[in-house]
């Protein structure tokens, strides 16, 4: 339970709305902790401090969309004995009773499965809704990284590891969740109707449990954004002989090393990815690579497409490609003074930029055995 001020606390509901039993039970045991129920926000409840009291709640189904009950309703509730609490979002109102000897709301079951029928309409919209608007929001981000001239290279070299991961899971527990709810009202309607009535304690701590796992979710993806921003660049290595990268002293024999650094990098769809930079004294020569180790030979193709683009993006010359080598793809060109190159094999992707007098172009077969690893 969390502290929200001096007279108020909040605490998340069980998981699944349409276990009412179980959310009956949480809520009569938090009376029996001298908690009272007097608001629901969201999947929260709000209670303030009173005397520890055996009471009972029962949940009603909304007969319409309503935020409070009909007050004719709830006068007569009141001479049976039990006062209205809470609404629970567009799904339920909340009765209290806390005379142990007042008549149950609903004696028959058959009858109470009657009153389901809004309930059950709007939970079926909203499972048809739920992967529609799955759907839609994927094709919103498929489309925004179309839009974009570089849409694999910028997803690696600007998104956060996790993120992804974190996205897909959140798309399959909402479905789950939209399947397990109708599943619910569909279990709770077949049971009242065939006039068994609902069992009472009920198990609820495993749900609590869910509610807070899914709010730990739901704040991830708020904050992955941020995530992008502070985590999404590469991080410094401290021994740059750990990362793969092609070596200055092989490519150009004659420059002498005297600088290298090198950063790191993981993504879901790029489990290694390494930029490094060499220079001889003076800067006379120099190399920067970029290595890039994918998680399927299949996105190779994307990433290459994607450096070509990006580094002719502002109207340099294309990249020339080489034909005949070890290698899946080669290309090359010579830009200011110096020396690029783009090289594929199998789902290891290269980048380089290189500065000095050696030929870049016959070293295919260096380079495809460094992209081996």
């Amino acid at each position: 339970m969390k502290y929200q001020n001096t007279d108020t606390w909040r605490d998340a509901r069980p998981a699944f709305l349409c276990d009412v039993a179980a959310i009956e039970t949480w809520l009569e045991d938090r009376a029996a902790q001298g908690y009272r129920l007097v608001d629901f926000k969201g999947t929260n409840g709000i209670f303030v401090r009173d005397e520890p009291t055996p009471c009972r709640y029962r949940l009603g189904p909304l007969p319409k969309k309503e935020t409070a009950p009909a007050p004719e309703l709830a006068a007569a509730y009141q001479e049976m004995g039990w006062t209205y609490a809470a609404t629970i979002g567009r799904a339920f109102h909340v009765w209290r009773c806390d005379d142990p000897a007042a008549p149950e709301l609903d004696t028959d079951p058959v009858v109470q499965a009657e009153g389901y029928g809004y309930l059950k309409r709007r939970l079926l919209r909203e499972l048809l809704w739920a992967p529609l608007a799955v759907l839609l929001l994927i094709a919103l981000e498929v489309w925004l990284r179309l839009g974009d001239e570089f849409p694999l290279w910028s997803v690696l070299y600007e998104q956060a590891p996790g993120i992804l991961t974190l996205w897909a899971v959140a798309i399959a527990a909402a479905l789950a969740a939209a399947l397990w709810e109708y599943r619910g009202i569909r279990r709770l309607l077949h049971r009242l109707k065939t006039g068994v009535p609902l069992d009472r304690p009920a198990p609820y701590r495993w749900q609590k449990c869910l509610s807070k796992i899914m709010t730990v979710l739901i704040v991830c993806l708020y904050c992955s954004n941020l995530a992008s921003g502070l985590l999404g660049g590469f991080w410094p290595m401290s021994d740059p002989e750990e990362a793969i990268y092609v070596d200055l002293a092989a490519l150009d024999p004659g420059a002498a090393v005297e600088r290298t650094s090198a950063d790191f990098k993981f993504h879901e769809l790029a489990p290694r990815m390494y930029r490094t930079s060499q220079s001889s004294a003076g800067f006379a020569r120099s190399l920067h690579t970029e290595y890039y180790h994918l998680c399927a030979a299949a996105l190779a193709p994307a990433l290459e497409r994607d450096l070509l683009r990006w580094r002719t993006h502002y109207g340099d010359s294309a990249m020339e490609q080489l034909e005949g080598t070890p290698l899946d793809s080669f290309w090359w060109r010579e830009v200011d003074g110096g020396q690029e190159v783009v090289a594929v094999l199998g789902r290891n992707v290269l980048l380089l930029q290189y500065e000095g007098p050696a030929d870049l172009r016959a070293s295919a077969a260096y380079l495809a055995e460094a992209l081996e690893n």
